[in-house]
């Protein structure tokens, strides 16, 4: 009887800190009064000097099977990869993160999405970049345009 009760104890409290703790993470502090979000050119900007490889390819393997993403690489904007290699690659919020991204996962990233992604050295992310994020790091003499790159339009 009294390892019944211990038993009973034990889960409610168990039950309790699971809650509390729940509440706690899902709560999302807000940014201070006087915080001033970043510009996109200055997001970009941010990501071009920090981002150790861009690099355009194409998904091989969705993240919809549970398994890690895998990315093929086509094209090298920055960094150590060679086209031809493939990464294994977690899906990524790129720029547009959600204010308290650490509490949603990114959306999966289906087999055969194409683009250029970035990431910093480490564990790859597929953060895609979006067309004029891209033509931005052209302009700003971030990357080089390949001599086939025409300049893209927002739609691509």
């Amino acid at each position: 009887m009294a390892s019944r009760q211990i038993g009973t104890r034990y889960r409610l409290a168990s039950a309790a800190s699971l809650a509390a703790a729940h509440g706690a993470a899902s709560a999302c502090l807000p940014p201070p009064d006087d915080w001033v979000p970043p510009t996109r050119q200055e997001e970009v900007a941010s990501v071009a000097r920090s981002a150790t490889d861009i690099v355009e390819g194409v998904v091989t393997r969705g993240s919809y099977s549970g398994r890690t993403p895998r990315f093929r690489v086509l094209h090298v904007y920055r960094g150590s990869l060679r086209p031809g290699m493939t990464i294994s690659a977690m899906p990524g919020w790129g720029l547009h993160a959600p204010m308290c991204r650490g509490m949603v996962s990114p959306p999966p990233v289906p087999r055969g999405a194409r683009g250029v992604i970035y990431f910093r050295r480490g564990d790859p992310e597929l953060n895609f970049l979006w067309a004029d994020e891209l033509e931005m790091m052209f302009a700003g003499g971030w990357i080089a345009r390949r001599p086939a790159d025409p300049p893209r339009s927002a739609a691509q």
